[in-house]
């Protein structure tokens, strides 16, 4: 419904669908996601108003299959985001052009369903249900991924989605009225970022001379241990609260890689700023 004259009236708004979903972009257009009112199929259109909801649009540039959309979100910094399931996988899909033109990145877990929350700095949060349930996030855009900790307990394992206070704070609503906040602000915090790459020469001194190496899992340790796996060039980041924390790759075979550095030490006591570990490793000897 759509109120007219102060309270004085209303208006019905797409009166022949069911919107599922509808959020306010900073330009103050209007985007909504809809399905069939007769619940004829499960599928959902994307549309824009621009004049406050009077008339509506069809987008068509989303290559996500209407069948297959889940969650629309829009950030304060106007971009918008629409997780479902695309190409054999489940995807986010990102526009920074108000729809204009998408990319999509993996969301590397099967068992999330698609609500996601986006903070003030751009990190992505999304619920998992597998079990134990927890909530993956992206500090990077969705180009890498990883869990936060776990909760002090098993809740209830269906979501009914993520939400975000002013200042940053993260809330999980549970299917069972259960609700849990994050301790600390997620804004709050630092960024660890690196890439984990070959070094091509073995000689663990030549920067130049590295071959990226993506979904590589490396490990951050500190208070809690983080996991996260590399992108397409090999890059990771972390945004993690403050404190000192021991960073390595995660060897998947000892036999054929070695470190060049085991384990690097981090020291990330300044909020919001950012620390490089880049992890190099080489074939060891006997792969060779």
């Amino acid at each position: 419904m759509k109120m007219n004259n102060l309270g004085s009236g209303w208006s019905l708004v797409m009166q022949d669908l069911t919107m599922v979903d509808f959020e306010l972009h900073p330009s103050g257009d209007f985007y909504a996601m809809t399905s069939p009112n007769d619940f004829s199929s499960q599928a959902k259109t994307l549309w824009r108003s621009k004049d406050g909801g009077d008339t509506w649009e069809v987008l068509n540039s989303l290559g996500i299959p209407a069948d297959f959309r889940w969650d629309l979100c829009v950030a304060k910094t106007g971009i918008l985001y629409v997780t479902g399931y695309y190409d054999h996988s489940v995807k986010i899909a990102i526009s920074e052009d108000e729809a204009q033109s998408w990319v999509y990145k993996v969301i590397p877990d099967i068992y999330v369903l698609g609500d996601i929350a986006v903070n003030d700095r751009g990190q992505i949060f999304t619920p998992s249900v597998d079990i134990p349930s927890k909530v993956l996030t992206s500090a990077d855009d969705g180009d890498s991924w990883y869990y936060l900790p776990n909760y002090p307990f098993d809740p209830y394992p269906s979501f009914l989605g993520p939400m975000l206070s002013p200042d940053g704070y993260l809330y999980i609503v549970f299917s069972n009225g259960l609700m849990l906040r994050t301790k600390k602000s997620s804004e709050q915090g630092a960024y660890i970022r690196g890439q984990v790459a070959r070094d091509a020469d073995m000689d663990c001194n030549t920067p130049d001379a590295l071959d990226p190496l993506k979904n590589w899992v490396v490990e951050l340790k500190g208070e809690n241990t983080f996991y996260n796996s590399t992108n397409e060039q090999g890059r990771y980041t972390f945004f993690v609260d403050t404190g000192s924390y021991a960073i390595k790759a995660v060897i998947p075979q000892n036999l054929w890689w070695s470190l060049c550095d085991s384990v690097q030490e981090i020291e990330a006591n300044d909020l919001l700023n950012s620390d490089t570990a880049n992890l190099p490793l080489f074939p060891s000897l006997i792969a060779r």
